[in-house]
């Protein structure tokens, strides 16, 4: 996971940033016709998204 750390020139101290992915996105793009002719004038675009919750619930 992409994780940051941060730290000042000569000051002898960083501080790293751990992270970890929350949101799963799956992205799906549909165009009908599949493919197009240079003098196609009018198409389809079809955008599906779908994002799941990763990780565990949190407790209250």
């Amino acid at each position: 996971f992409p994780d940051l750390a941060i730290g000042a020139y000569k000051s002898n101290y960083v501080t790293v940033l751990s992270s970890r992915p929350v949101i799963r996105s799956h992205f799906r793009i549909i165009t009908y016709p599949s493919s197009l002719s240079r003098n196609s004038t009018n198409f389809i675009i079809g955008v599906c998204v779908n994002q799941t919750k990763k990780g565990k619930p949190v407790q209250q």
